[in-house]
């Protein structure tokens, strides 16, 4: 096939230019799950005599044309940019599976090993693209495309390119010529967007209308990280149910989406109790006729307020879902994410989700010469939550409702459960007179709802549960080092048993206060679970504390029995009785008890959630330091957000730099146990600079919490740190800290390493 246009084709790597806004978003969404990723997944069943070469040759044409197929994304000065870089060898590749028992399920195999393996931005391209053949007529066009090159709109107008340029190669006429813009315009023209009036209207609007958002609700009260992979749930609407919306006279004003939309969002607030929900839908953010024809990445996801209200009719709902879906339209082009940070809104307050609806109701008829094509979606990326797809497929088209849901979150049966609900609401919905009560609408199923009550929760757990969890799942990880020292959860386990024994042996129980004045070290992290293992609460005492203070706190909070070591014991109230760690009495005492579990039994009966976990002191600045009781209660949900939020990897290394008498000290404990991560302790003589760094570097960190004055102290190469919800070069951070002379942002930055593999 001759291609005399391919003369003019890129044919080496472009300049960097920097990423839009979207793509920026996608970005950073990936540095905090790099193992998730955020990849459309889809092939073409294509049967009949296809010419392979000829398809390869009008594919690579097609690439050219639009360019992001050959992204790449690279560094520049901490900063990511994008490259079109077209490899060598660009043509598709080609992969036999005619030969296996089962072809077509050992395609489906290898088509899932690749859309849920990790895309690693520095080395690979973001797209990927091959023929399967599955039979000797029979071939699957897969394409894995990462969302920073691509959006599911532009997938879409990439696979109708390739289809003509087939099509006309095979009826011997030239192709109607390409449109699409290349991307250094988009980019361009995405500049000019935001110096706009009309960018300054769409951050208005998002920012009006966010003002009396609510929290995201949702199908389950179980909190997870997202998956590569997600459960599904998928099936064919009846020709009748699909034929009525098309029918608008009986739904004055409102598009087959909004109807859709709305059977969703009415499952939702009856499952959920809830009056006014938030449903996330993606808008493609193409606004003219130039986008609408180009590639890249420009879609957005913004949240839908639906009111569902008890005295509705099915045109009220379907009214008032069309009146916020007009108003989403219209201002698509405003990133709601890049909005709401350019005014100040804090990222905690930014996170605002809920099931997401994708209602793609176009044509996907594909002809390749003679021959037609089967589109079918694998996934269309990682799902927090609940992504209901509703989209056509197959020759005759059938409209397919498909649920994808987290499998941590959601279990096979709810989510089918779920699934024929709002298919059934579907079908009644749209077969209803508007002015139908909604109340009458699924009525049938109303009576054996399973509400799902209250926030988002997780079960309840002590710290001792906690500890015990970690241990059971990797005995032998290790979980705290100091210096050269180090313990694996067995070792911790069994160390804080016998010092738990000691401590009982000293009267320690249920309704103790133990004072654990020991400075940041190993034996200070047995301390605390030893004292959470016996029942009773402890009070963290910075053995460097002024006398005074350290009286005060221990006068107050009852202490009896503290933990020390002979170093500090000199500086403490003698009133206390203190279990030196490192007297020859107590190391004797240690190595004669059972490093065995301590039992309810044991401690006189079971560590309950209402109990007092620790008591923190406040810092004094307004008078005397104020006790502030805090129970094992909580203690999961703190974990579950710890993990949303931060993220949760596998080896996991958590600093532990904070004052053993501020209650961040806890939040470290916590987090490095609650992701079986490795808990890496800062000695009480460093406090920033070359040696914070050095540590940070030596042992692999990947999460902290640092004051600002840390954090302005670090120049280590490589590292990046959390803002809000992205990573960002330290060197960045700095900068951004302080803006015109005044502080932005909270008390303490997350920071962060990229683990690479």
């Amino acid at each position: 096939m001759e291609h005399a246009a391919r003369a003019t084709y890129r044919e080496h790597r472009s300049d960097p230019f920097p990423l839009s806004a979207a793509q920026h978003g996608l970005w950073f969404a990936q540095q905090l799950a790099p193992d998730v990723p955020i990849c459309i997944a889809q092939y073409v069943d294509i049967r009949g005599s296809l010419d392979v070469e000829l398809f390869r040759e009008v594919a690579l044409v097609a690439g050219h044309e639009y360019e992001s197929v050959f992204l790449r994304l690279i560094d520049v000065d901490g900063e990511p940019h994008q490259v079109i870089d077209p490899p060598a060898d660009a043509a598709m590749g080609v992969v036999d599976f005619s030969g296996a028992s089962d072809p077509m399920a050992a395609a489906e195999r290898w088509m899932h090993d690749n859309y849920t393996a990790r895309v690693d931005f520095e080395h690979d391209h973001l797209c990927e693209s091959s023929l399967l053949c599955v039979g000797d007529e029979r071939h699957l066009w897969y394409s894995r495309i990462h969302h920073v090159a691509l959006d599911g709109y532009a997938a879409m107008t990439l696979v109708n390119r390739v289809a003509a340029l087939y099509t006309a190669a095979v009826e011997g006429r030239a192709p109607e010529p390409n449109r699409a813009a290349d991307l250094h315009t988009l980019h361009r023209l995405e500049e000019d967007y935001r110096a706009s009036h009309r960018f300054e209207s769409d951050r208005d609007y998002w920012a009006e209308r966010l003002h009396r958002r609510t929290n995201g609700a949702s199908l389950t009260d179980v909190e997870a990280p997202p998956a590569a992979h997600s459960l599904t749930a998928r099936a064919a609407l009846s020709p009748d149910t699909v034929a009525r919306p098309e029918d608008t006279a009986a739904r004055p004003g409102a598009t087959a989406a909004a109807a859709l939309i709305a059977a969703f969002a009415c499952h939702l607030s009856r499952r959920t109790g809830r009056q006014d929900v938030l449903v996330d839908i993606p808008l493609s953010a193409r606004t003219t006729a130039v986008l609408r024809r180009s590639s890249g990445m420009l879609a957005n996801v913004a949240p839908l307020l639906v009111q569902v209200r008890s005295g509705d009719t099915v045109g009220d709902l379907m009214a008032r879902v069309q009146h916020e879906l007009m108003g989403a339209m219209r201002h698509q082009r405003g990133n709601v994410e890049d909005i709401l940070r350019d005014l100040g809104v804090s990222a905690e307050a930014r996170r605002i989700s809920g099931p997401m609806i994708n209602v793609m109701l176009f044509d996907q008829d594909l002809t390749f010469g003679s021959l037609t094509g089967d589109f079918r979606i694998l996934t269309t990326g990682p799902v927090p939550d609940l992504s209901v797809n509703v989209y056509r497929s197959g020759t005759p088209a059938s409209t397919i409702v498909e649920f994808e849901a987290n499998p941590y979150r959601y279990r096979d049966d709810e989510l089918r459960s779920h699934h024929a609900a709002v298919v059934g609401l579907i079908d009644e919905l749209l077969a209803a007179d508007p002015g139908t009560p909604l109340a009458a609408i699924g009525a049938a199923d109303l009576d054996r709802l399973t509400p799902v009550v209250g926030a988002r929760s997780v079960a309840e757990v002590s710290l001792p549960g906690l500890l015990a969890a970690s241990v059971g799942v990797d005995p032998d990880a290790v979980a705290v080092v100091c210096g050269g020292r180090r313990l694996s959860y067995r070792e911790l386990d069994a160390a804080s048993n016998r010092l738990a024994r000691v401590l009982l042996g000293a009267g320690v129980g249920s309704e103790s206060v133990v004072a654990v004045a020991v400075a940041r070290s190993v034996e200070s992290v047995v301390s605390v679970w030893a004292v959470a293992k016996t029942g009773a609460a402890f009070v963290p005492v910075d053995p460097q504390y002024p006398v005074g203070r350290i009286e005060h706190m221990v006068a107050d909070s009852g202490v009896v029995v503290g933990v020390t070591v002979s170093g500090s014991v000199d500086r403490l109230p003698g009133e206390v009785r203190w279990v030196v760690l490192d007297d020859a009495d107590t190391v004797s005492r240690l190595s004669s008890v059972s490093a065995g579990p301590v039992s309810d039994a044991d401690r006189g009966g079971p560590v309950r959630v209402g109990q007092a976990a620790y008591v923190i002191y406040t810092s004094g600045s307004t008078g005397l330091p104020k006790g502030v009781v805090v129970t094992h209660r909580g203690l999961a949900n703190l974990v579950a957000s710890q993990r949303s939020e931060f993220g949760s990897i596998v080896g996991a290394r958590v600093l532990q730099c904070a004052s053993p008498s501020f209650d961040a000290s806890v939040f470290e404990l916590v987090w490095a146990v609650g992701m079986g991560g490795r808990l890496v302790v800062v000695p009480p003589t460093v406090y920033g600079g070359v040696e914070l760094a050095e540590i940070l570097e030596r042992e692999g960190v990947t999460h902290a919490v640092l004051t600002p004055t840390a954090l302005s102290s670090l120049e280590p190469s490589g590292l990046e740190a959390r803002w809000g919800r992205w990573w960002l070069p330290v060197r960045r951070v700095r900068r951004s800290w302080w803006r015109g002379g005044r502080r932005v942002g909270g008390w303490s930055m997350r920071m962060g390493r990229r683990r690479r593999r």
